[in-house]
């Protein structure tokens, strides 16, 4: 992730942007998943925690997620629609739809 520096998971993890739309365990999780979608593109993508909060969202779990857009997803259904990260054996990050 870069801005005029590298930003590093604890640079990302306690901005105050991320931090008030992420769980710990989210924050570092989506750090992972754009690092390495970083060395997969060979491209380096600029830290903007305003778009980051504008187009990944978190859910408790999936039951939170069907509440909030009045579906009836499975996650393999979800996978199928939307970028999904897995946070714990609970809570994901999606793309938003």
């Amino acid at each position: 992730m870069k801005d005029t520096k590298t930003v590093t998971e604890f640079d990302f993890a306690n901005d105050k942007w991320i931090k008030q739309h992420f769980s710990n365990e989210g924050a570092k999780a989506l750090y992972a998943y754009l690092t390495n979608l970083e060395d997969e593109m060979r491209d380096e993508i600029e830290f903007d925690p305003i778009g980051i909060i504008s187009e990944w969202e978190e859910y408790k779990d999936l039951e939170a997620l069907n509440e909030d857009y009045n579906m009836d997803y499975d996650f393999e259904t979800l996978c199928g629609d939307t970028q999904v990260i897995d946070v714990d054996k609970e809570r994901i990050i999606i793309q938003k739809i």
